[in-house]
């Protein structure tokens, strides 16, 4: 018994030591700050493929439902906001230019940073130059950008195509509602 209170202490304290010598707070806020600044021009893109086949309000209602349940009315409400605000037609190609700028940089930053973490974690050391590892690190971290965005459009046309089709049963078979 007094083995395993010991053994559970030093895996405790070892896993403590690790979190702040491998400087996990600092890269975990790299990772939130990027993922937040980046979070708003991915819904806005997703938005706008999914508003040419199901129209843009249905698809900022349907995503707005979506995120609704994944983090609660009051979170969906202010992506729903500053979807609304972003998707303005007044702002403009620079304003537009600059939004997809930001969120190349931003959205490949939570690829990017989660990489650096990992590797000073696992303590691996990068190869090759400077540059040929920034060229690698960020045409991953935009294909996984753009995987994450499919993903999401996918899951929106799914969760669409669920709701139809269980208003056309509830049609045919009512139960009760």
């Amino acid at each position: 018994m007094w083995n395993v209170a010991k053994d559970g202490w030093t895996l405790l304290k070892e896993s403590i030591l690790g979190f702040i010598n491998d400087n996990a707070l600092s890269h975990g806020a790299a990772m939130a700050f990027y993922a937040t600044t980046s979070l708003a021009p991915i819904l806005l893109i997703v938005v706008a493929i999914a508003g040419m086949a199901f129209g843009n309000d249905a698809a900022q209602l349907a995503l707005s439902a979506q995120m609704a349940g994944l983090m609660g009315p009051q979170s969906a409400e202010l992506l729903q906001a500053t979807i609304e605000n972003a998707s303005h037609k007044e702002a403009g190609t620079v304003a537009s230019i600059l939004g997809l700028v930001t969120l190349l940089v931003t959205a490949s930053g939570v690829f990017g940073e989660m990489q650096v973490a990992l590797n000073e974690i696992w303590k691996v050391k990068p190869g090759g130059t400077s540059i040929s590892r920034l060229v690698r690190a960020r045409a991953a971290s935009l294909g996984l950008v753009a995987a994450l965005g499919f993903l999401l459009l996918v899951s929106l046309v799914v969760s669409a195509a669920i709701s139809a089709l269980g208003d056309i049963i509830n049609a045919y078979l009512p139960f009760g509602t």
